[in-house]
C-alpha cells in the first residue's frame, strides 16, 4: 500500500463535503458503506507506511493521519446509525 491509496475518489469527496445530506438521504447505506470502506483501506495503507517510514516525524504523522481516518470511520458509521437507527452492516 502506498499514499496512492488515500487519494479519496470525486464521488466520495463529493459526498463528504456535503456528508450530513448525504448520510440522511442514504437509506440504503450504499453511500456510508462505500465511506467506511474507503477509510478502512486508508488506514490499512497507514499501518503499512508507519512500518516502511524512514524517520521519527514521518512516523508520528501517519499516525496522525491513521487516527483521524479511524476517527473519520467511526463518525460516517455512527451518524449513519443515529439517522436511519439500524445498524449499518458494514
Amino acid at each position: 500500500m502506498t499514499a496512492q491509496h488515500l487519494i479519496a475518489p470525486a464521488d466520495l469527496i463529493d459526498d463528504l463535503n456535503k456528508l450530513d445530506a448525504t448520510l440522511t438521504d442514504d437509506v440504503s447505506g450504499e453511500r456510508a458503506r462505500a465511506m467506511v470502506a474507503y477509510f478502512d483501506m486508508a488506514i490499512k495503507a497507514c499501518g503499512t507506511m508507519i512500518e516502511r517510514a524512514g524517520s521519527e516525524a514521518e512516523r508520528q504523522l501517519l499516525r496522525t493521519m491513521y487516527e483521524g481516518f479511524q476517527a473519520s470511520r467511526r463518525i460516517v458509521e455512527q451518524v449513519w446509525q443515529s439517522f436511519h437507527r439500524t445498524p449499518l452492516g458494514v
